[in-house]
């Protein structure tokens, strides 16, 4: 049975082996085997979050949270405080060839800084939390990621141990494509069925778009050309929806293919409200170059009247083509 002395020695040596930004070296040693005193050890972790900053949603993921705790039970009560520490990016930056920013002040939201420890006990119950400030994420440089170093800052009760506590780095990456890679669809509101007063166009000539709105994927529209084009949904009225559904059509391609998508890796998704000002939501990143998406979700719903699909040119193993399969296309409404 391994000793609570072996496991932390063999933890702390296994940190050696891995990418830090203070090396280890063969003379570096470890302050906590052995010792009588209660002290505060935290190995860091890295842990990346993805932003969504564009000019109709803006979301984080960023949900962090750790616990105190020290190498063995406290005599009596002891508080560790964490907080962020920005002097660490221009550091972090230098070891690891990066150009990561520190988030301004305001936008961080911390609960919970100075965690308690029980006596008898060698862990906090509640636990170091950090969200961001939703209303002031457009303030971010979407062009920018950011770096958010958190660390122990001071103890009572107990000692910080010099060598074993670690920063943790949270990597927050902005994203503006309100489109998501997930097609899970269960969250994203109610197929619509209706198509009363909807229509479609292509910008190029001579294709009936309306089989695609006619609620029966046995009527299909197929198209196939050299230059990129654009599919425009008109559905009548404003509405609120959360994911869009392209398949193609059973006799174009047999039951076998029945559940294929109709959108192209790199689909690009617009809306409008009034069919002349377009609000770019960002491109499909589902399918491949020889497989359509079914879905597109977005990170939460938006409102519009108008949908356009910009069909891109793909490169496959028969060549480059723009490709437009449908027989079935609708939303999810929320």
């Amino acid at each position: 049975m391994k000793t609570l002395k072996s496991i932390y020695f063999a933890t702390a040596v296994a940190l050696c082996a891995a990418p830090v930004i203070t090396g280890c070296d063969d003379d570096e040693t470890y302050d906590f085997p052995g010792t009588d005193k209660a002290l505060v050890y935290d190995f860091g972790s890295n842990a990346s979050y993805d932003l969504l900053v564009s000019p109709i949603l803006v979301s984080s993921s960023v949900d962090f949270n750790k616990k105190a705790q020290v190498n063995r039970p406290v005599s009596s009560p002891a508080k560790v405080t964490y907080g962020v520490d920005n002097s660490l990016v221009a550091e972090y930056n230098d070891a690891n060839s990066t150009e990561y920013l520190a988030v301004p002040e305001g936008i961080l939201l911390i609960e919970n800084p100075t965690l308690t420890i029980p006596a008898g006990a060698n862990e906090s119950e509640d636990a170091f939390n950090l969200k961001l400030d939703e209303t002031k994420l457009t303030d971010l440089d979407p062009d920018a990621t950011y770096l958010v170093p958190v660390k122990v800052l001071a103890c009572e009760g107990c000692d910080m141990s010099v060598s074993a506590n670690k920063p943790s780095y949270l990597i927050l990456n902005i994203s503006t494509d309100v489109i998501v890679r997930s097609t899970d669809v269960s969250n994203a509101g109610v197929e619509c069925t209706d198509f009363t007063g909807w229509s479609a166009s292509c910008s190029l000539p001579d294709y009936d778009m309306s089989v695609i709105l006619d609620g029966d994927a046995k009527t299909s529209v197929q198209i196939n050309e050299e230059q990129a084009f654009d599919v425009t949904i008109d559905m009548g009225k404003e509405r609120r929806f959360q994911a869009l559904r392209g398949k193609i059509s059973e006799n174009y391609w047999g039951d076998y293919w029945y559940d294929n998508g109709s959108f192209p890796q790199g689909t690009k998704i617009s809306i409008s409200t009034n069919g002349t000002d377009w609000l770019e939501l960002g491109t499909n990143p589902n399918g491949s170059s020889w497989s359509a998406a079914e879905y597109i979700v977005f990170a939460g719903p938006v409102t519009a009247r108008y949908i356009k699909l910009g069909i891109p040119v793909v490169s496959s193993y028969y060549g480059d083509s723009v490709e437009f399969y449908c027989g079935y296309f609708s939303i999810y409404e929320k």
